[in-house]
């Protein structure tokens, strides 16, 4: 980073290509010092090397493929913003995104975490979780739009520089549900399942969603909490694709689909519409709350119940 910044080609493309090439290393690291043990013990053919590893690859290369798109579908509106806008524009988009993948990256440790005890159970055992684990992930992203009010407080304290930037992290926020469940639940369940190609699939047509929406809206308007919106929708989408049409493929059926729109809409038409009704204020969080408190407690409440009761019980064993 720091040569970057002397050599002036700090921009979001070389930060993506640097942190890509950075990761990769410990890989080849490992793959060079696991090499170098094999020739001590034995001489290998590249025929029999290859014959040895090719069932992982095959395994883990839609895998690898299909994350690198996830990260695509999750930044390519910065990335477009980086290049088409001027840096002040930029650094208030970043910084939105900044505290947004703060939070969808304690999500993601949720995925890690649930990847283990998905491939321990049956089949039925999966299908009975899963509406379960979505309930826990959309109730948490609804509670977590309730932070807006104190993270606003905050910055207008401490970073004033960047209260333009308010906005758009109110707009991104409301993907963080759909982006949440895509990524904590959808993904390990592809993989528990056996289901890379569906995963890889599903990745890579959201991918071309996002370059072709997320484009579009930008050849047509200078708007950027259009392009903020655009990605909302465009992570929607490739909820409801996952839910109706790849997720049954992997033996996942989701019952609860339209449960999880209309949730998401109440939350997220309470958020945006009741500050424009009455400011940005704590009457405002108040109101969200309850309705929040409301929905969850109607929609989603036994699910709860029903989610701390399995999360109370020990994993199967392996």
């Amino acid at each position: 980073i720091g040569t970057l910044i002397a050599l002036n080609r700090l921009t979001y493309l070389s930060v993506i290509v640097f942190w890509i090439v950075a990761d990769s290393l410990p890989a080849l690291v490992g793959a060079v010092r696991l090499s170098n043990g094999f020739a001590s013990v034995q001489r290998l053919s590249l025929e029999t090397l290859l014959a040895g590893i090719r069932p992982d690859l095959m395994r883990g290369a839609p895998i690898l493929l299909a994350n690198l798109a996830w990260i695509g579908i999750r930044t390519f509106d910065r990335l477009v913003v980086n290049l088409t806008y001027s840096l002040d524009t930029f650094a208030q988009y970043v910084f939105a995104g900044s505290v947004l993948s703060i939070l969808l990256g304690m999500v993601n440790v949720g995925g890690n975490v649930l990847f283990p005890y998905l491939t321990r159970t049956s089949e039925s055992a999966r299908q009975n979780a899963y509406g379960l684990i979505e309930a826990v992930l959309l109730v948490g992203w609804g509670g977590s739009l309730l932070a807006l009010a104190p993270v606003r407080w905050l910055i207008g304290v401490w970073l004033p520089a960047y209260q333009p930037s308010l906005p758009i992290l109110s707009i991104l926020m409301l993907g963080l549900g759909f982006a949440a469940v895509i990524g904590a639940l959808h993904s390990p369940y592809f993989v528990a399942s056996g289901r890379q190609d569906l995963y890889l699939l599903s990745l890579v047509s959201g991918l071309a969603a996002m370059l072709v929406t997320v484009g579009a809206v930008r050849f047509l308007t200078d708007d950027v909490h259009l392009l903020a919106v655009t990605w909302v929708l465009v992570l929607g989408g490739i909820y409801l694709l996952n839910s109706l049409r790849f997720l049954p493929k992997a033996g996942i059926v989701p019952s609860g689909v339209g449960r999880a729109v209309l949730f998401w809409a109440i939350c997220a038409g309470t958020s945006v519409l009741v500050p424009l009704a009455v400011g940005e204020s704590w009457i405002a969080s108040a109101v969200y709350l309850i309705v929040f408190g409301l929905a969850t407690v109607l929609m989603y409440g036994a699910h709860l119940r029903a989610a701390w009761r399995l999360l109370r019980e020990p994993a199967p064993a392996g």
